[in-house]
């Protein structure tokens, strides 16, 4: 699922889940389907270590092209010459975000708040699915969210450095999310099917069988 906030993500689930009827007419169990939302990491231990750990991973490409879809994501019709300052004031004058579109809506937000356009790709604002800058406790404070609102049964985690960022989840965010409770202290089973709380299966779903 990639829904882009917390809202849209709770309408799609009830929707889905709620829809029993369908899944017994193609021979599925509602309890059966699991759904998982996309969203992306990156932990530091405060926000503006966070947002140079991205930056850093910036430098090794062109910025050009994404300087010049933030630019567009706020609406300016020039272009960002001033990467690393703030917005000037005519520029913020200038701005046209659009209300529908979240990412547009976030942009805006950080811009008005005096954050630099490389600050502002550092936030994550052009990708398509939700990304978390930040320290352990506000990754937390957005999954939990997520749980509580009943906006998805699980994650599908990315990362901007699967080399280091992986570790950095387990180490600093895991233990808040356990404090939490919103973490088990152990997997009750041994297989992801076991961890979703589906049933047992074991070789080709009976359903997909070929008849006899």
């Amino acid at each position: 699922m990639g829904c882009e906030s917390v809202a849209a993500a709770t309408t799609t689930f009830a929707t889905t889940s709620g829809a029993s009827a369908l899944w017994r007419a193609v021979g599925r169990d509602a309890d059966d389907i699991k759904y998982l939302a996309f969203a992306g990491f990156t932990v530091g231990r405060t926000q503006r270590a966070a947002l140079d750990r991205r930056r850093a991973l910036d430098d090794r490409i062109d910025l050009r092209g994404p300087l010049a879809r933030l630019a567009a994501t706020l609406g300016l019709g020039s272009e960002l010459t001033r990467p690393d300052a703030p917005l000037s004031d005519a520029q913020l004058a200038s701005l046209r975000v659009r209300p529908e579109d979240p990412r547009s809506r976030k942009a805006g937000e950080l811009a008005r708040a005096g954050w630099s356009p490389r600050d502002m790709l550092a936030h994550a604002v052009l990708d398509p699915t939700p990304v978390v800058v930040g320290t352990a406790d506000q990754i937390a404070d957005f999954l939990e969210e997520w749980i509580v609102a009943d906006a998805a049964d699980g994650f599908v985690a990315s990362f901007d450095d699967y080399g280091a960022g992986i570790a950095a989840f387990g180490e600093h965010v895991t233990p808040v999310l356990r404090e939490r409770g919103l973490v088990a202290d152990a997997y009750r089973g041994a297989t992801l099917r076991e961890h979703l709380g589906l049933r047992p299966q074991h070789g080709l779903d009976p359903r997909l069988a070929p008849d006899a």
